[in-house]
């Protein structure tokens, strides 16, 4: 990296392992530069929409009339996937890296991870000191310890900003409430707290500003990712969640059957069931997988949203006009196809393909457009079924 920053300059690195990363980067601007960074062509954005000055109320950013000549460290924090990646560092003027950028590894799951520590403050007049930035992050916990002195005219302070707003002193009066930690109360003491913001997964900002020459003892955040535990539908709560792929095997297979042959005998539902698991083994162009063929598109009426159906096997036991052999058709297909999914019947046919037909010159078109290298094997009404290769 060049230390002197005039034009924009593309630092490309390698990623072995994929995980969430810190860069860290610190550099300092004069007067009339700025300089502005680019991660992975993510164009970091003001807090501030109504702002014409692309730097000034940028958090992730070096403005030189805010820094006077004084360093400012930022930490990007972001997850990033096994390959290559980039950051671009955009001047406006000319900027300079005091540090060479550090990318390291964090790993979530031991808890709090220290960012930073023992970083004391050059001397400053109320000015940008760190920022910490989260990209597509969650923000749930801060541990923040600050030490600052007490001095005889301008006592060392320190301001926190969460996302744009200033977290307030509220031990202090109007004129230091902007201020959380301050000499004045402190008096050369090391304070720590604790912040619990809980900011949804995101862009966010955390930012010190620092008066004097305060000390960070340590800044700790918390990046455990926590999934949500879906709810697994249930013959008696099938519910959709939302996504099929949450249901389990007897689950979709059961709104399958459920959707198409609801009024149907018990036999029609066995060999509905079977067609699925024999497209599954067909070693044809189906998935190899009860879901992957059920949910291939184009395949199912009833799982097709435009279908009426799609209404009736999202919510089994709960939609429009439901009855009480509807009901009872809906427990039959579960137990049909829990009975399939786990071995507890045999396969009564090879069928790959069925269809109800009203008219025998729908019968005729079926079967030289849908399965024309198909064999008939059985009716059940007005239900036929069908093996083919494809």
């Amino acid at each position: 990296m060049p230390q002197k920053i005039t034009t924009p300059h593309t630092h490309n690195f390698p990623i072995t392992s994929s995980g969430i990363y810190s860069i860290s980067i610190t550099a300092t601007c004069t007067k009339k530069n700025s300089l502005r960074i680019e991660l992975d062509g993510l164009a970091f954005k003001s807090l501030s929409p109504k702002t014409k000055n692309e730097y000034f109320y940028i958090p992730p950013t070096w403005n030189g009339k805010e820094l006077k000549g004084t360093s400012k460290t930022i930490i990007f924090i972001a997850k990033l996937s096994k390959g290559n990646h980039n950051f671009t560092l955009i001047p406006k003027g000319e900027a300079e890296l005091i540090l060479e950028p550090k990318i390291t590894l964090l790993d979530p799951s031991t808890g709090s991870i220290t960012l930073l520590e023992d970083l004391q403050s050059e001397a400053r007049n109320c000015q940008p000191w760190v920022t910490v930035a989260l990209v597509n992050l969650p923000l749930n916990t801060l541990d923040i310890s600050i030490s600052c002195q007490k001095k005889f005219l301008d006592s060392d302070d320190v301001k926190l900003i969460i996302d744009g707003t200033i977290q307030k002193n509220t031990k202090s009066i109007w004129r230091g409430k902007n201020w959380f930690w301050r000499g004045q109360q402190l008096r050369g003491r090391t304070e720590i707290n604790n912040f619990y913001p809980n900011l949804p997964t995101g862009i966010h900002y955390v930012e010190l500003w620092a008066d004097g020459t305060p000390i960070l003892k340590s800044f700790d955040i918390s990046l455990e990712i926590t999934k949500p535990t879906k709810r697994v539908p249930t013959v008696n709560n099938p519910e959709w969640t939302g996504d099929f792929l949450d249901d389990p095997e007897e689950m979709i297979l059961a709104r399958l059957i459920f959707g198409e042959a609801n009024n149907q005998s018990n036999e029609v539902k066995e060999w509905v069931g079977w067609s699925v698991i024999n497209r599954t083994k067909a070693n044809s162009w189906w998935p190899d997988n009860i879901h992957g063929v059920i949910l291939q598109k184009g395949q199912y009426d009833p799982f097709k949203k435009t279908d009426p159906t799609f209404l009736k096997i999202i919510n089994p036991l709960h939609y429009e006009n439901i009855g009480a052999s509807d009901k009872k058709s809906w427990y039959e297909c579960y137990e049909i196809a829990k009975s399939i999914v786990f071995g507890k019947t045999s396969n009564p046919t090879k069928a790959t393909h069925f269809n109800s037909f009203d008219k025998q010159e729908d019968v005729e078109w079926y079967e030289e457009n849908i399965v024309p290298k198909g064999k008939f094997i059985k009716k059940f009404g007005d239900v036929y079924f069908y093996w083919s290769p494809n």
